[in-house]
């Protein structure tokens, strides 16, 4: 099959991230690059995914992956990343959890990479790629180039990733590097896989019909996208880390019928504070009084008593208050947030 430049009035570019969330949402895209080759912005190990990024990259670069005793491991290469880039691997969310999991996974990863390279082929990381009849672009985390063609494999630290079945922003990330190496090579890969560090390699059996497919929805899309039609499509997964969730109105709308919602949204009506330096807020929401404990002193003093204010990451529980208030229940964690609305929103 070729692949059919792109047409229609956008000329914005596309990465797997941003084609997955297009697709899934356009309203959660607020801008795309326009005109010439968009550059990556450096990758800053901000957090345990993209520092496994990085030493995976510096690891394969520097042959790690042929486990001669000379090279350092990968547990080792990440935590020589995390020093470079000044990071404390035991602050960081999942940063020790993750180091482990390189450790574990390290074997199977390179015993991937030798069968798909074979003994001269060759091994790349952080392959930056363009399409520049279909305004596609991206990094490509594995490309492993042998004897029996080309192997892409995504890089996955979440738990995302390792579910049953892989979530559609996944696939169609997978697709898209796809789409990127037959720009490049004029040839299909021969094998798409998703390498989690929680449960390992995994191979996506993908056709050409789906990849044309996937295409046309793109470029649908992204033409609807630039003409301004971007509908939200609110979603528990695509919801979770949106930069636009405490405005959206589709998904406040929608969030208490979902069957395990992570978000609430009312009235401040009060806050308690603990010597700990953890608080507990009381929400009036539209089902009653909700009762939200371990946020962090700093910030429940910055949120103004009487006012509209939504949480987002929470957890619920399955139990309640039975005071007189039969308040819900809701524990506030590391990745949540909190916010003051106006009243009329």
């Amino acid at each position: 099959m070729t692949i059919q430049a792109t047409s229609g009035i956008s000329k914005a570019w596309l990465s797997p991230t941003s084609a997955a969330k297009l697709l899934a949402c356009p309203a959660a895209v607020s801008r795309l690059p326009f005109g010439t080759r968009p550059v990556p912005n450096e990758s800053v190990p901000n957090n345990a995914g993209s520092l496994a990024h990085l030493a995976v990259q510096r690891w394969v670069e520097t042959g790690g992956w042929r486990r001669a005793a000379s090279y350092p491991s990968l547990a080792e290469t990440y935590r020589q990343e995390a020093e470079d880039g000044g990071v404390t691997l035991e602050l960081l969310d999942d940063g020790r959890t993750t180091e482990s999991r390189l450790r574990v996974q390290e074997p199977l990863l390179a015993e991937a990479i030798d069968s798909y390279v074979g003994v001269n082929g060759t091994a790349s990381a952080e392959k930056l790629m363009y399409d520049d009849d279909n305004l596609l672009w991206g990094k490509v985390d594995l490309l492993l180039e042998g004897d029996n063609g080309a192997t892409v494999i995504d890089l996955k630290s979440g738990a995302d990733a390792a579910d049953g079945s892989l979530p559609e922003a996944i696939l169609t990330q997978l697709m898209v590097y796809a789409m990127l190496v037959f720009a490049n090579r004029r040839s299909w890969p021969a094998t798409l896989a998703i390498f989690s560090l929680r449960t390992g390699l995994r191979t996506i059996a993908v056709t050409e019909l789906e990849l044309h497919t996937l295409l046309t929805r793109l470029q649908s899309t992204r033409d609807a996208w630039a003409s301004g039609h971007r509908p939200a499509i609110p979603s528990t997964r695509g919801c979770r880390y949106c930069a636009r969730r405490f405005e959206c109105t589709a998904h406040w709308n929608i969030v208490d019928e979902w069957e395990d919602p992570d978000a609430i949204e009312g009235i401040l009506e009060g806050v308690e504070y603990a010597a700990n330096g953890k608080s507990s807020l009381v929400l009036r929401s539209n089902r009653g009084k909700a009762w939200i404990s371990g946020v962090p002193s700093g910030t429940a003093s910055g949120l103004l008593i009487g006012t509209m204010t939504r949480a987002v990451r929470l957890r619920r529980s399955r139990r309640k208050l039975h005071d007189l208030q039969d308040r819900e229940i809701w524990y506030a964690t590391d990745r949540s947030d909190f916010r003051t609305m106006p009243i009329d929103n």
